[in-house]
């Protein structure tokens, strides 16, 4: 009996989360036509956004990452990270406190790193994950020319 009670759990865990990575994407689907000037990416990604994606899973499998303390790997749900912050994530409710930027960090691309008085917001959805990331013009340009991944 208990071997089905295992099987029966780990059937739920993965509805939870494959329910939860299409709340991912329909959420940022959502954010992208409430503002058009937001790009995000939904199947391939520039290879750049795809690379930052796979960070933060690297840094999740190794057990580098850091979680809010509303994220629980038995209860699978939309969860946040942003480029600016590598490590960090957080559920939908701790975006504000955890994810927002500083004044200063809010002004610098993700990619080059230099001061732009201009970002041009971008996400992605990775499963359950949300990645945003801020690119400079000059950079939002060449990620969005490359081949995507």
């Amino acid at each position: 009996m208990r071997h089905h009670d295992q099987a029966t759990t780990a059937t739920a865990l993965q509805d939870q989360a494959e329910a939860a990575a299409r709340q991912a994407s329909q959420a940022l689907r959502d954010a992208a036509l409430a503002d058009p000037h937001i790009t995000y990416s939904s199947g391939r990604a520039p290879l750049w956004v795809a690379a930052q994606l796979a960070n933060v899973y690297t840094a999740v499998r190794a057990g580098t990452a850091t979680y809010c303390p509303h994220i629980d790997a038995h209860h699978p749900r939309i969860v946040h990270a942003a480029v600016w912050a590598p490590g960090l994530i957080t559920c939908t409710d701790c975006v504000p406190e955890l994810l927002m930027p500083d004044p200063i960090e809010d002004d610098i691309c993700d990619r080059c790193h230099q001061l732009s008085d201009r970002l041009h917001p971008g996400a992605i959805a990775g499963g359950p994950l949300l990645l945003t990331y801020g690119l400079c013009p000059p950079c939002d340009a060449i990620v969005n020319q490359l081949p995507a991944a």
